[in-house]
C-alpha cells in the first residue's frame, strides 16, 4: 500500500474502538509511557494561544512500541493537531487530527478524527486510574459537567467499576444536566441518576468523582471531600486553571498521567506548589508505575485519591495504532493515493 493512507472520520473511529477496548489500550500505553525500557517518547504539548485568549492551537507528537505475540516490537510515529476553545457551548471545545506515521521508514499510514479518539481515549485513561485507585465497591459516581467527555466518563467508569448503580450530575445549566439524565437513563436503566444544583450536594456521598468542566477556578473544594473517594481531574489543562482546590491537593493521595506534564501544565499541583502549600514529591508518580508495580497507589479504605488527567499523545497514538490494525483490512474509512 504504497504511496496511500486510510482516511478515517469520527464514524469510523467510534465504530472500531469500544470503550472496553480502549481502556485496555489506554493500560498498555500508561504502563509503556512509565517504562524504563525507552520505548515510548512523549514530549510536551506545543501550544500556540490567539491573542484573543478565546482558543489555540496544540500540537501533540509521540512514538510508541507495540509487541506482538512472539515478543517483535513494532514502532510507530504519530502527532495529534488539536483546536482548543473552552468557552464553546453549542459547538465541541476540541477539534483536529491524528497523524499516524510507520516508525520504519516514516511512511504516512493514517489520519483520522482526533475528536471521537480523545473523548474516548481521556474517558479510558480515567478508567484505568479508577480501577487501581477508587475503591473496589465503588457504587455512586459523582459527575461534574455535561459535554461530551461527561458522556464518555460515564461509560468508562462502568467500564472500571461495573458496581456502580447510582449516579449525580451537576451542570451550570440544569437544563443540561437534564438533558444529559435524559439521554443516559435511555443508555443505563438500570442506574438511579440524580441532578444538583450545587458541586457539593454532587459528590457528597459519592465514592468516585470526575470533573469534566470548562471551569478555570476551582468547582470542587478540599473542604466537601470525604474519607475513601477518588477523583478523576479531567477539565483543567494549563497551569493556571484548575478544578480543584489546594486544600483538595493537600488532602489527598495525587498521582498524575505523565510527570513531566504534570509539572508543567497542571494547576492543581503548580499553583499550590507556588504557594508552597505543598512540595515537588507531593506528585507521588504516574498511573503507569502503579500499573509496572514500582509505586504504591491507594494505601487504605480512608485515602482520598487524586488522577490529574493531562491527556498525553501517547494516548492518542496507541488508540490509532489499535484503530488502524482493526480497519486496514476491512471496509471501514477510504483509502487516499499519495500519487
Amino acid at each position: 500500500m504504497a504511496g496511500k493512507f486510510l482516511l478515517l472520520d469520527g464514524k469510523n473511529v467510534a465504530s472500531l474502538l469500544s470503550m472496553t477496548e480502549c481502556v485496555n489500550v489506554m493500560r498498555h500505553a500508561l504502563k509503556s509511557l512509565s517504562s524504563a525500557d525507552g520505548k515510548t517518547v512523549n514530549p510536551l504539548r506545543q501550544q500556540l494561544w490567539l491573542p484573543s485568549k478565546l482558543g489555540g492551537l496544540i500540537s501533540m507528537p509521540a512514538c510508541y512500541c507495540v509487541s506482538d505475540e512472539s515478543g517483535a516490537d513494532t514502532t510507530y510515529t504519530g502527532m495529534k493537531a488539536l483546536s482548543i476553545f473552552p468557552h464553546n457551548v453549542d459547538a465541541p471545545s476540541h477539534l483536529g487530527l491524528v497523524l499516524l506515521f510507520d516508525g520504519t521508514q516514516g511512511q504516512l499510514l493514517s489520519m483520522m478524527d482526533a475528536t471521537e479518539i480523545t473523548g474516548i481515549r481521556t474517558a479510558a485513561a480515567s478508567a484505568v486510574a479508577t480501577e487501581i485507585l477508587s475503591k473496589a465497591d465503588s457504587k455512586k459516581l459523582a459527575i461534574l459537567g455535561t459535554g461530551h467527555q461527561a458522556h464518555t466518563h460515564l461509560q468508562s467508569m462502568l467500564v472500571a467499576r461495573p458496581s456502580i448503580s447510582e449516579v449525580s450530575i451537576f451542570g451550570r445549566r440544569v437544563e443540561k444536566a437534564n438533558e444529559f439524565v435524559e439521554t443516559s437513563r435511555s443508555s443505563f436503566p438500570h442506574l438511579q441518576f440524580s441532578v444538583h444544583e450545587q458541586p457539593r450536594d454532587c459528590i457528597k456521598g459519592a465514592d468516585i468523582i470526575c470533573l469534566v468542566t470548562n471551569s478555570p477556578t476551582p468547582i470542587v473544594l478540599g473542604e466537601w471531600l470525604e474519607e475513601g473517594q477518588h477523583v478523576n481531574a479531567v477539565g483543567a489543562c494549563t497551569p493556571v486553571t484548575r478544578e480543584l482546590d489546594t486544600e483538595a491537593i493537600i488532602r489527598s493521595r495525587f498521582f498524575g498521567d505523565s510527570r513531566i506534564a504534570t509539572e508543567n501544565e497542571s494547576g492543581e499541583y503548580i499553583i499550590p506548589l507556588k504557594e508552597g502549600s505543598i512540595q515537588k514529591s507531593h506528585l507521588l508518580g504516574e498511573i503507569g508505575e502503579i500499573l509496572n508495580g514500582t509505586l504504591e497507589g491507594r494505601t487504605s479504605d480512608r485515602d482520598i485519591t487524586v488522577f490529574k488527567s493531562l491527556g498525553v499523545a501517547v494516548e492518542d497514538i496507541a488508540s490509532a495504532v489499535f484503530i488502524f490494525n482493526k480497519a486496514k483490512n476491512s471496509d471501514i474509512g477510504r483509502w487516499i493515493d499519495w500519487n
